[in-house]
């Protein structure tokens, strides 16, 4: 099998479409919720605070929301993809990678509820804000608001710990389907790499006696940017045919 195909299956080059558009929604989305990196910038630890930036802003906190879960359903589409993957790698290679394309869909999912939450939050912060400043609804609706969102965060703690573990296995079940050396196989090892990362910093996170949680917070998103990176390259690889990326029976 040649490394490029000739021909690119419909739903091979789908699936590489909807990695990489579920990687640029989910960018995008992080950089300019409410609160966020760029979007009045608040201490995403701090829940009332944090809230309060989404309420502050609640159509683009809704609509960055949205793109959130639209990017997870997308790389969900993009790895069902990958399920069709079988050969390379035999046995072992083909096993890791299915069950890191379960825990994978799993983690989404956790995310995806989680997000579910945030969209609670922002909902009863401005049922708050019209029952009157100051008033006692106000204040229940806001108390209510943050709970919504610990529940979120609660959600996202366990997708930061999924995650890492699912990209571990899906990297090594991508690595094993090629021979030589290439950037699709770095992205493989992105895969790997960022996936014990992330997991460790996770661990120092919930063992250490006194942590920097702000600082692990970065650090857990600056490793999910680079696995995001990782898997813009794995879907630009469906697109362009990659025998290595191409199902077997799609390719014949």
């Amino acid at each position: 099998m040649s490394a490029v195909n000739a021909t690119v299956p419909s739903g091979t080059r789908a699936g590489g479409l909807a990695v990489m558009a579920g990687m640029v929604l989910t960018l995008v989305a992080s950089l300019f919720f409410p609160g966020g990196p760029i979007i009045d910038p608040v201490d995403q630890t701090d829940f009332p605070v944090a809230a309060a930036a989404l309420a502050a802003n609640p159509t683009l906190a809704h609509a960055m929301t949205l793109l959130v879960i639209i990017g997870m359903l997308l790389y969900s589409y993009g790895f069902v993809e990958l399920w069709r993957l079988r050969g390379r790698g035999a046995g072992f290679g083909v096993s890791v990678l299915r069950f890191g394309i379960v825990a994978s869909l799993f983690s989404w999912s956790v995310f995806i509820v989680g997000f579910g939450a945030r969209h609670s939050a922002i909902y009863l912060m401005q049922q708050g804000l019209r029952a009157g400043e100051g008033t006692a609804m106000q204040a229940e609706f806001a108390g209510l608001a943050v709970s919504s969102h610990i529940t979120m965060m609660g959600l996202l703690l366990a997708f930061m710990v999924v995650n890492p573990i699912a990209s571990v296995l899906v990297g090594l079940g991508l690595a094993a389907r090629f021979s030589n050396l290439n950037l699709y196989m770095l992205a493989a090892y992105g895969l790997i790499a960022i996936g014990l990362g992330g997991f460790i910093n996770m661990v120092l996170a919930l063992f250490l006696d006194n942590p920097d949680v702000v600082l692990h917070l970065a650090i857990s998103q600056l490793f999910l940017l680079v696995g995001s990176l990782c898997l813009f390259v794995i879907g630009a690889g469906m697109c362009l045919g990659r025998s290595e990326l191409v199902a077997e029976d799609a390719a014949g």
